[in-house]
């Protein structure tokens, strides 16, 4: 607050205050007549209100998915739906080569400190959601459904490794989470396809790459960071003999 003294009489001409964000306040300023010698021993009081409105975050969610037109998905942020277009170039199909697989994108708002509910939907029967207790402004989330067509559950992989983000083989195995989506599945890594199990990055999947897997652990060869990456063939983060195994059972039985 700014003051003067006139005499033996203060006054008040101005007051600025600044209130904490988030904070409703209420501030109490005592006014002094003005600098009227005359008046003396008495001061009012008057209350101001002042009332604070929670700021918007806004951030960005990717949804991957298929860019056939009834797998194209709209993403409900709380009450809020916001469709969801292609962002950048595909990141793997299907083992026919009939459907394509891009990340999709939607900017959406929230208050400031609101918990955040996602559904994801599509023209088939996917409702799949998950819930976020907080998100920072202009942050970027990544979700996935394992199955596009019936799915209900969405995955958070913000987190996650590029390889595994990123990893795809079927509209009903998007997200790795058993030994069911492995096989032909693809992953994109610094915008390049890769098959997942090519451990000698030769563009394909033979006994070869598990007999390099199991080099590599005897340490008698050395992968690169992007061979490392494919020969996680079960996508849990290491490489162990349990890739080389996986690698010659979906050699023998095709999947």
């Amino acid at each position: 607050m700014n003051g003067e003294a006139q005499g033996t009489h203060n006054y008040i001409d101005a007051a600025t205050v600044t209130l904490q964000e988030g904070i409703e306040s209420e501030v109490y300023i005592v006014v002094f007549p003005t600098a009227d010698p005359s008046i003396t021993g008495r001061s009012e009081v008057q209350e101001f209100s002042f009332g604070y409105t929670t700021p918007d975050v806004n951030f960005t969610v990717m949804f991957k998915s298929s860019s056939s037109s009834r797998y194209v998905p709209t993403v409900k942020v709380n009450d809020t739906e916001y469709k969801m277009t292609k962002d950048g170039d595909y990141i793997g199909a299907n083992a026919t080569k009939t459907q394509k697989y891009y990340w999709y994108k939607a900017t959406v708002s929230v208050k400031e400190g609101e918990s955040v509910a996602l559904l994801f939907t599509n023209s088939y029967s996917m409702r799949a959601s998950i819930n976020l207790s907080e998100v920072s402004a202009n942050g970027v989330y990544y979700f996935g459904a394992d199955n596009l067509n019936s799915g209900t559950t969405a995955v958070d992989l913000t987190n996650a490794d590029e390889y595994v983000r990123n990893f795809v083989k079927s509209s009903t195995h998007m997200v790795y989470n058993e030994a069911a989506d492995a096989g032909v599945a693809t992953t994109s890594i610094g915008g390049v396809i890769y098959k997942m199990g090519d451990a000698d990055e030769d563009n394909t999947v033979s006994v070869l790459d598990s007999t390099t897997i199991q080099l590599a652990l005897a340490g008698k060869t050395e992968l690169s960071e992007t061979a490392s990456d494919l020969s996680d063939f079960d996508l849990d983060s290491t490489t162990s003999i349990m890739d080389a195994t996986n690698v010659q059972v979906y050699l023998a039985i095709g999947n």
